[in-house]
């Protein structure tokens, strides 16, 4: 294996589903990016950050190797574990992901979505000069689905493709250029990310202060009370200062939360409610203050 690992590519998010003849639309699913390559000495497994997790994946890296690929060669996909519902669950591939040793009671499925060579990393090339729809019939011709491997389905229409998701809660969709090239380590606008955000209307109950800064708001919904949630995301400087007008004290108190008198409500996006009843990566959208 070179000591190279290909940094995967990315897509840009954008606000809306589309449809377009020059873009197939794919499952956005919900798990932990991972790239596998056959070399001359064996099956290699690793992250989009470039970590390996071979050892964290025997089941799936012996099935890799039974796939009989070319040497040299690259696949692309993300490592799914899936709950009771049969949706991807996020939370129990994160318990097979962070393990320190093989944790074969999480089922695995890695979820193959491209096909890549390695070989065209040589001479510096920066991108694999081969079409999309190309690649996926070489991935569909090579990947055969095994106890622990799938390939993804393409779709025709992004907004059919992404109102099911919406239906069945799951993250999103991405939009793929049929001629787009492969550009390793980018971002790049011939694949294009929609996510199925949920919306939440809440009243801001406190501010969390971390090194003397404000970190993150203690929210809860007004119509249940339930436990407070945490959010962190979306808010500029001058929220902040806003926000701590309605503060009871500047104090904060031993768990750094500084109270807040009522009167700010906000709009909350997220993208599901955790096990634990948290919600999963939460962003103020708006904010009201009576």
């Amino acid at each position: 294996m070179s000591s190279e690992l290909l940094i995967p590519m990315e897509p840009v998010l954008v606000s809306e589903p589309f449809d377009n003849p020059d873009y197939l639309y794919q499952v956005k699913w919900d798990g932990v990016r991972m790239l596998a390559t056959q070399a001359d000495d064996g099956v290699t497994l690793w992250n989009r950050k470039g970590n390996l997790k071979t050892r964290l994946y025997p089941e799936v890296s012996l099935e890799v190797e039974s796939l009989n690929l070319p040497s040299g060669t690259i696949l692309d996909g993300e490592m799914v574990s899936f709950g009771e519902n049969g949706k991807p669950d996020f939370r129990k591939i994160l318990q097979r992901d962070l393990a320190s040793h093989p944790k074969p009671a999480v089922e695995v499925c890695y979820v193959v979505f491209d096909f890549l060579d390695g070989n065209r990393l040589n001479g510096g090339r920066s991108t694999y000069q081969v079409p999309l729809q190309e690649r996926l019939l070489m991935m569909r011709d090579y990947v055969k689905p095994t106890a622990h491997i799938q390939v993804t389905d393409d779709f025709q229409s992004g907004t059919v493709l992404f109102l099911r998701m919406q239906q069945l809660e799951m993250e999103g969709i991405v939009a793929k250029r049929r001629d787009g090239f492969y550009h390793p380590g980018e971002k790049h606008p011939s694949w294009q990310k929609v996510k199925c955000w949920r919306q939440l209307q809440v009243e801001v109950i406190g501010v969390q202060m971390k090194g003397g800064r404000p970190a993150s708001l203690l929210v809860q919904e007004p119509a249940t009370g339930g436990e407070p949630l945490r959010v962190g995301s979306g808010l500029a400087h001058s929220d902040w200062s806003q926000i701590l007008t309605y503060a009871e004290s500047m104090e904060p108190d031993r768990k750094g939360i500084i109270a807040l008198h009522s009167g700010i409500q906000a709009r909350v996006r997220f993208l599901e409610w955790t096990k634990t009843g948290h919600l999963r990566g939460p962003v103020v959208e708006e904010l009201t203050f009576l």
